[in-house]
């Protein structure tokens, strides 16, 4: 009899954890602590023995962990997480977002006045804005703006259109607890900015369009997103601000959809 998704994924994030030389379950949760991501051992304990299917950012938080442990630079873990991401959409029955590898690229690639890439800043801020150019979410990064995009844009409960990016090069060598109190300034002097606060001061911001799509495109995005959101709503049943997100999304879906409909009349 063919084991389920739930001893098919904990056999492969066992052979990981193997293959990254078995750190243990307190070694794992204490280099996740150093990125901010909180992966208790008995939660470790609770997947790798096949008890529940986790969420991707456990899994994500997990495979960054040990891939710390065996000194793996950012490349292999960006494409780790990439591969890890696909598999657990696999295992949940999740959609992939369309052309997601296309708007991080189009982030990605942007470079400032030096030649730098905005993303590579270790610390930062960003925003994400939709299709009518309202905020959707405003976060900071703590290990480079590259990872922090990469895991909102692939969780966006909304149609990410544009992207901007403040990137705080002066905290690279900066100790953790001045660099994160710094972080949260910037992070609300963005806030206040977007606001309308006047006389805000911020750094340089680059903002950068992401996605062009038509749309049609938008409702079947809209529509994954909204798909997702529900996967959520059915792993935390009691928490209601899942669900009036979910509400307010499928209502905001329904009503792109009714206008493209009229439009074909």
């Amino acid at each position: 009899m063919r084991a389920g998704p739930v001893q098919d994924f904990a056999t492969e994030l066992r052979e990981f954890h193997l293959a990254c030389g078995k750190p243990s379950y307190p070694r794992l949760r204490d280099l996740a602590s150093r990125c901010g991501a909180p992966l208790s051992p008995a939660s470790i304990s609770e997947v790798l023995n096949a008890k529940r299917l986790p969420k991707l950012e456990f899994v994500l938080a997990f495979v960054d962990a040990a891939l710390r442990h065996v000194g793996a630079d950012e490349g292999r873990r960006e494409t780790e997480a990439r591969r890890w991401r696909a598999r657990w959409r696999q295992a949940h029955h999740v959609p992939a977002p369309r052309d997601f590898d296309t708007q991080l690229d189009r982030v990605t690639s942007a470079r400032d006045a030096r030649g730098r890439r905005w993303v590579s800043a270790r610390h930062g801020c960003f925003a994400l804005y939709d299709q009518d150019g309202e905020v959707v979410h405003i976060g900071q990064a703590d290990d480079t703006l590259a990872a922090a995009l990469r895991d909102h844009l692939l969780g966006a409960r909304a149609d990410v259109a544009e992207v901007e990016l403040w990137p705080a090069w002066w905290l690279a060598d900066t100790d953790p607890a001045r660099a994160a109190a710094a972080l949260d300034r910037l992070e609300r002097a963005v806030y206040q900015r977007i606001m309308g606060v006047p006389d805000v001061d911020l750094p340089p911001s680059t903002r950068v369009r992401v996605d062009h799509a038509d749309v049609d495109v938008r409702i079947a995005r809209y529509a994954e997103a909204v798909a997702r959101l529900a996967f959520e709503v059915t792993e935390n049943p009691a928490d209601p601000a899942l669900r009036r997100a979910l509400a307010a999304r499928a209502a905001h879906l329904s009503g792109l959809a009714s206008a493209r409909a009229l439009d074909d009349r």
